[in-house]
């Protein structure tokens, strides 16, 4: 509350991206989406978009409207692919919540970091299942062979799968 007080009305990019953390933080979620769209972009502000997305549901909110929400928020955001990464993983899983297994697939990323390889692998592939593509979901799990994270469900849709 305090480095809110201490910023002007309407700062600099960077000053909205200081107050963006704040208000992340206090969980003040009417306030991050305003202040979002002129905090600085970069690594720090995609991090507070992805709170935004799992903060807890509203009385009342729908699934669907937290997609909208994600799909709006997509189509505005300037940072590079590598920079908003965890935010298209959030919204393809959200994606794929809503049943949409073909947006999901093309918001995963094909390469993702190897700190997020082994749940994009994951839900690539279930994805892939979803829509009969049976073979890329087994290429899929079988290029993320040695990935940490999500092992054991990875290994379960193996077996599944007959690998």
């Amino acid at each position: 509350q305090g480095a809110l007080a201490l910023l002007p009305a309407r700062g600099t990019p960077a000053q909205e991206l200081t107050r963006l953390r704040a208000l992340t933080a206090l969980r003040d979620w009417k306030a991050v989406r305003l202040v979002a769209a002129r905090a600085q972009p970069g690594p720090e502000r995609i991090r507070c978009l992805v709170a935004l997305l799992e903060r807890p549901h509203l009385q009342g909110e729908t699934a669907s409207q937290r997609r909208t929400e994600a799909e709006s928020w997509l189509a505005r955001l300037p940072e590079k692919p590598d920079v908003k990464e965890p935010f298209l993983i959030r919204a393809a899983d959200l994606r794929l919540q809503g049943g949409d297994a073909r947006g999901a697939l093309a918001l995963y990323p094909a390469k993702p970091s190897p700190g997020q390889l082994g749940w994009v692998s994951l839900m690539r592939a279930q994805a892939q299942v979803q829509l009969g593509q049976t073979e890329a979901a087994k290429a899929t799990l079988q290029a993320a062979k040695g990935a940490d994270g999500f092992r054991g469900q990875r290994e379960a849709m193996e077996r599944r799968l007959g690998i």
